[in-house]
């Protein structure tokens, strides 16, 4: 149980650090696009860690 929560921690803080480069990215190229995908994939990682959440309930 620990371990499955502190796995789905690790993946959350990698996708926001990646998340975070990519706004980084898409600020110095100026484009809005990046920062759209980076939003969209926050959800999607807030939506994966809740079906975590529900599956070791």
């Amino acid at each position: 149980m620990q371990k499955i929560i502190d796995m789905s921690k690790f993946l959350f803080s990698l996708i926001l650090f990646i998340m975070i480069v990519v706004i980084y990215i898409g600020k110095s190229i100026g484009g809005y696009s990046a920062i759209v995908s980076s939003i969209m994939l926050e959800l999607d990682t807030v939506l994966y860690n809740k079906k975590i959440f529900f599956i070791y309930k």
